[in-house]
């Protein structure tokens, strides 16, 4: 054997072997083979998207009895995934999809609460968890428009 040659582990390598799996993309496009799998991949985040609308958002079933009511639905569903999906962007561009999802951001953010001291309104205290996550959004906390105290 030659100085430095390398010997392969042929027990090991077929082992690995076996697991490996193979993807096929067929089109019949003239696009480049870079083109078809982003335009693969974009087509799967779609669809991820209506699935979420479906499982996610509470969109079982259509009990209505107009087409208004229809429509308007459907609108109040379609703006819902619309924020859904900059949530997931948001949570993915910020590093923060690895520490929480998005039901757990909501669970974090639904603890901040409004307290009212006379006619003073103020924020409860905010946790550092909650500050992060503004902080993804490009939101200050000291800028949080309050509701006015209805008047009797």
């Amino acid at each position: 054997m030659a100085p430095g040659a390398f010997l392969w582990n042929t027990a090991t390598v077929d082992k690995h072997i076996e697991r490996l799996g193979i993807f096929v993309l067929i089109t019949n496009s003239d696009l480049a083979s870079e083109d078809v799998i982003r335009y693969y991949r974009e087509k799967d985040g779609v669809e991820k998207c209506f699935d979420s609308l479906k499982n996610n958002l509470a969109f079982k079933r259509l009990r209505i009895h107009s087409t208004q009511s229809m429509e308007g639905l459907l609108f109040v569903e379609f703006v819902a995934m619309i924020l859904r999906s900059k949530m997931n962007v948001v949570l993915r561009d910020s590093n923060l999809r690895d520490a929480m999802c998005i039901p757990e951001m909501l669970a974090e953010l639904r603890k901040l609460k409004e307290i009212t001291f006379g006619k003073r309104k103020a924020l409860s205290e905010v946790s550092k968890t909650q500050k992060t996550i503004f902080s993804a959004f490009g939101l200050d906390l000291g800028q949080i428009p309050s509701k006015k105290s209805p008047r009797i």
